[in-house]
């Protein structure tokens, strides 16, 4: 064994507790499918709610399917939150924060319907379906999502024989 095993040793032992403090998902972070989710409890606008996550290294939770759907609904303790789902403007797309494609959704039945015509934010329901609603109006809890970060660190042994 090369004399310098001993201190890369205690140097990746090093990086590797750094690294469980940079990587995966922060304490009180849920983890579903590589993704870790925070559920912000404190009621914010829509736009205040995207930069709270933003300030977390995260976007308003996507939602891609009806698993991770349910998942969410399972954990979000039955208040109404803010997810990543808006238009720029009536009769624009729907379109997600984090430019994820819009191809599964959850409308509530009658939904959307912007209400007032002004309707382009959503908001999930406390029975999990979705509603449209005014970014700016009703503070509401919210969910961001942020991709889990992984963190490979290796060690390289160096043995010489001796002849």
């Amino acid at each position: 064994m090369s004399p310098s095993f001993a201190p890369r040793l205690l140097m990746t032992l090093t990086l590797c507790q750094t690294c469980t403090e940079l990587f995966g998902c922060p304490t009180g972070w849920p983890e579903y499918n590589k993704h870790c989710y925070f559920f912000g409890n404190d009621r914010k606008s829509w736009w205040d709610a995207r930069l709270e996550c933003a300030s977390k290294g995260a976007h308003l939770a996507s939602i891609l399917d009806q698993r991770e759907q349910d998942w969410l609904q399972s954990l979000k303790k039955g208040a109404r939150a803010w997810i990543g789902l808006r238009r720029e403007t009536t009769g624009r797309p729907w379109q997600w924060a984090d430019a994820t494609p819009f191809y599964y959704s959850a409308w509530n039945g009658g939904e959307p319907n912007n209400l007032g015509g002004k309707e382009n934010c959503v908001e999930m329901w406390p029975l999990g379906h979705w509603n449209d609603f005014p970014c700016a109006l009703n503070l509401k809890s919210y969910i961001c999502k942020r991709e889990y970060r992984s963190c490979f660190v290796t060690v390289a042994c160096h043995y010489t024989p001796k002849n």
